[in-house]
């Protein structure tokens, strides 16, 4: 009733693991957002930063002797 001639209503390898597929790209999905969403947090904080101010891996040698 539910298969064809050949395939008798088994159903062939692979097939019913749609629902994981459709569940790993999901996961991808939301994975690429939450990447990109840290990358342009990154990009916002850069230009936040004063010009006047140098930044902080450089250091400044002391005045004192």
């Amino acid at each position: 009733m539910y298969g064809d001639a050949m395939g008798g209503g088994m159903m062939g390898f692979a097939m019913g693991y749609g629902w994981l597929f459709g569940l790993l790209l999901i996961v991808l999905a939301v994975l690429a957002i939450a990447a990109l969403f840290k990358y342009l947090r990154r990009q916002v904080r850069r230009r936040r930063a004063s010009p006047l101010r140098p930044p902080a891996d450089i250091r400044v040698a002391s005045l004192e002797t």
